[in-house]
């Protein structure tokens, strides 16, 4: 832990955290996947990965709870998913293509999941959102 510490207190490591959290899209297929794929095909408890979505798709937007912008490093995502993005349709998002490997799946409860948690982030906040699953 204190390496990790110390290695993000360097300032000549400055543009590591904006790379480590930059193009979630292919991280979310890379280390989502399987697990997703599991949960689904299993008919598990998908709320925290729904939160995990719904997190994702609310930093997207690139407007923090206090309403500020901030910039979002997103390569992966053309003009067209933007749109999708910064929808008003909460569930929009869910089109984006980091999402693709499990459309083959019945993903319903899991989209809704998604929708309702982005419903309270944006209304309530992350911790509002995160208190609504299960122990």
């Amino acid at each position: 832990m204190q390496s990790v510490l110390s290695r993000f207190s360097n300032p000549a490591m400055a543009d590591q955290t904006l790379r480590i959290a930059s193009d979630g899209c292919a991280k979310i297929q890379v280390f989502w996947t399987e697990t997703v794929r599991d949960l689904l095909l299993g008919n598990k408890d998908c709320s925290r990965m729904a939160f995990g979505i719904a997190a994702y798709l609310e930093m997207l937007r690139g407007i923090s709870t206090s309403g500020q912008h901030y910039p979002i490093s997103e390569p992966a995502y053309a003009q067209g998913q933007q749109t999708l993005i910064h929808s008003d349709d909460y569930a929009a998002g869910l089109k984006l293509p980091a999402f693709d490997a499990w459309r083959d799946l019945d993903s319903h409860i899991l989209d809704h999941q998604v929708v309702e948690l982005r419903k309270i982030i944006r209304n309530q906040g992350v911790l509002a959102a995160l208190a609504t699953l299960p122990a």
